[in-house]
């Protein structure tokens, strides 16, 4: 026998099932009805469906996985901060005619999937000029090594410290000619 009671029903297993708010008695000839539960659907994939998408994004924008490789941590042939970079950019990318080029030594890397950018320092006219580039966008024609282990031995992954005079090394022009002159004189 199943006593109903104040919107719940108890019966001898002690399983609760809410019902109705009145006392009425059930006998055990009397069957509830079971209500169908559907089961879950299956998932469509395992994993993270952000890093699904960001995958995917940069498949579109490197597919050759060029520039991947470059900033990569797992890759031996990967750019280091220290190294010395020329970036070929769009001015206007419809009409994809102007090019600028700017090099720099790598003082930052900041590496987050598509949102995977650096930067770069230079001093053009004893001014210090620093750009952000990222590293996916289509405004970057093309992404060059010029110089690998310019700054000799770096212990940090962000260099902003060459920002102050004491330890700027110069202009890229200047490092470039030092360290060929160097590699002749061997």
């Amino acid at each position: 026998m199943l006593l109903i009671r104040t919107n719940c029903v108890y019966n001898i297993r002690n399983t609760f099932f809410c019902f109705s708010r009145f006392y009425t008695l059930v006998s055990k000839k009397d069957k509830l009805k079971e209500i169908p539960i559907f089961q879950e659907l299956p998932p469509l994939f395992k994993g993270n469906a952000l890093e699904k998408v960001q995958q995917a994004q940069i498949q579109t924008l490197d597919p050759t996985h060029e520039r991947t490789l470059l900033f990569s941590k797992k890759s031996p042939y990967s750019v280091k901060p220290g190294d010395i970079l020329q970036v070929e950019t769009y001015n206007s990318l419809p009409n994809k005619t102007n090019v600028s080029t700017f090099s720099g030594y790598i003082i930052a890397i900041r590496r987050k999937g598509v949102d995977t950018s650096f930067r770069l320092r230079n001093q053009i006219m004893k001014t210090g000029v620093e750009i952000q580039f990222n590293l996916y966008s289509p405004t970057i024609k093309s992404i060059k090594v010029l110089l690998r282990g310019a700054l000799g031995r770096i212990r940090r992954a962000k260099l902003y410290y060459l920002r102050q005079p004491k330890h700027n090394p110069g202009p890229v022009e200047n490092i470039i000619k030092n360290k060929e002159k160097q590699s002749k004189s061997y």
